[in-house]
């Protein structure tokens, strides 16, 4: 899965992705996973039928982008297996539990392993995210 680095050319690219699903084009398979995350998220609909949105400031507010982005950040992960470990955990947490209710609960931990990296000028560290993740999906 490629997503661009740029903020407004990975916005754009969230935005084509739903309007190709709309029109009945065929995805590309990342075209896909972006329309997959969107079907979960009806509310964020219209505002990606809109590309004066993909220069919109979201503040503190809550970005759909950035949810939509962790999202298949997060899939990435699970594809990939890495961190080592968490396909397995993701897996063990959705029996018997909504998917999209796991995922945001792991995204949480993502976003917050991000913040701390950052303060600290450094790669998240893969140990305390999985220990990180375990925590939140045995609540």
């Amino acid at each position: 899965m490629i997503l661009s680095h740029d903020r407004k050319a990975l916005r754009k690219q969230m935005c084509e992705a739903w309007a190709k699903h709309q029109a009945g084009a065929v995805l590309s398979p990342l075209e896909q996973s972006i329309v997959d995350v969107v079907l979960w998220h009806p509310e964020w609909h219209a505002l990606l039928e809109n590309e004066a949105s993909t220069t919109a400031d979201f503040g503190a507010n809550g970005n759909p982008y950035f949810h939509l982005a962790l999202h298949l950040g997060l899939r990435e992960q699970l594809s990939t297996d890495r961190p080592h470990g968490i396909r397995a955990l993701y897996h063990r947490a959705k029996i018997g539990h909504d998917a999209h209710e796991i995922e945001h609960r792991m995204m949480r931990v993502l976003a917050e392993s991000f913040s701390i990296a950052a303060q600290k000028g450094a790669f998240p560290d893969e140990a305390e995210y999985l220990l990180a993740l375990q925590d939140a999906l045995r609540s």
